[in-house]
């Protein structure tokens, strides 16, 4: 023997203007975090990208050596010209790594710019 049942949905006020996708309380509270976090976070990597951009065109050096400081209760993130004998090393280093992955079959994580 089968037997049923329904159930109606009324939608009320609230819950229209909650599921509107116009204002601010359409996602939870986390969400809006989360959001605001992350664009705070892209704001920092663009400017340090326009920093680097600058500090290569000043300067002429390819690789640089970030260092990030907070002076003033503010992070401010300094770059300096790599010497080339480090630059050969860590470009040593990354292909010995790169050749260990490979053999252990670990891929390369894809590299996202914005």
């Amino acid at each position: 023997m089968l037997e049923g049942f329904a159930h109606e949905f009324v939608a009320t006020t609230a819950t229209a203007l909650a599921n509107s996708g116009v204002t601010k309380h359409d996602y939870p509270t986390a969400d809006n975090v989360v959001g605001r976090s992350a664009e705070a976070k892209w704001e920092q990597i663009h400017r340090r990208n326009d920093g680097k951009q600058k500090f290569r065109r000043d300067t002429g050096a390819v690789a640089l050596i970030r260092r990030d400081l907070v002076e003033g209760g503010q992070q401010v993130t300094e770059y300096t010209a790599m010497g080339q004998s480090r630059f050969e090393a860590r470009k040593q280093k990354e292909t010995r790594f790169k050749e260990k992955a490979n053999r252990d079959g670990i891929s390369q994580p894809s590299k996202r710019m914005p």
